[in-house]
């Protein structure tokens, strides 16, 4: 269950924070998501043998815990983005339009740097351009809206696919994640086609929702990892 699509998701050579949380919930999942097809892979045997060693198993010291943190921060912020769907809109917006004027201000900081005086003044240009464009992005919430709403809906359609093939490698807690796989899906064609909500307040509303399903899987898996044991 591989997703490195959040990584290509950049803003000017620094990534969107949103994708960024988002594809941090997905590794933590793949770590355990991994760690039970190990185990269900083993027999009961097998497992009595070594019970001992995989009590402490170094991918259930690193995940469980933090699993658990994230799996909860993520069902809150969820539930807080669906309840307030228009101010969780324009704070991500607001937050890309920041990270823009940042890229920018560091272009146009390196231009300094350059080798030479035509590179220097081109990335210069290229920083101003970019810094310009973080101001648009802050001043245009609905131009910024749309670009968002279309990235959005990429990664939603990208993530519920990942989802939907990583069940199938699972024996226990399959349902779920097939669940989340098929919610993810809908929520990235409703968000593209702008039904039933649009704008900053679906940005809010779907964005939300898949929160809470990222946090309930996480919670979920977390828990099969256990009881594996």
């Amino acid at each position: 269950y591989d997703l490195d699509f959040g990584h290509s998701l950049k803003i000017n050579g620094l990534q969107n924070p949103l994708m960024s949380w988002l594809t941090q919930q997905n590794q933590q999942v793949i770590a355990t998501t991994t760690y039970l097809e190990t185990k269900n892979g083993q027999s009961r045997d097998d497992r009595r043998e070594d019970k001992t060693m995989n009590a402490e198993t170094p991918i259930l010291q690193k995940v469980s815990g933090s699993m658990r943190l994230m799996g909860w921060l993520s069902i809150i912020f969820g539930a807080l983005a669906i309840a307030m769907p228009w101010i969780a809109g324009q704070s991500i917006l607001l937050m890309v339009g920041a990270l823009v004027i940042a890229a920018g201000i560091m272009r146009m900081i390196w231009a300094f740097q350059a080798g030479s005086l035509g590179k220097g003044v081109l990335v210069f240009l290229i920083g101003v351009l970019t810094l310009l464009a973080g101001f648009a992005v802050v001043a245009s919430p609905l131009m910024s809206s749309a670009i968002l709403t279309i990235m959005l809906s990429i990664y939603f359609f990208v993530d519920g696919l990942s989802e939907f093939f990583a069940a199938f490698s699972l024996q226990d807690g399959k349902g779920w994640l097939l669940f989340d796989a098929v919610v993810t899906v809908l929520l990235s064609i409703m968000l593209f086609t702008g039904f039933p909500l649009a704008g900053t307040v679906a940005i809010g509303v779907f964005l939300g929702i898949k929160l809470v399903f990222v946090g309930v899987t996480m919670l979920s898996l977390r828990s099969l990892a256990k009881n594996a044991l």
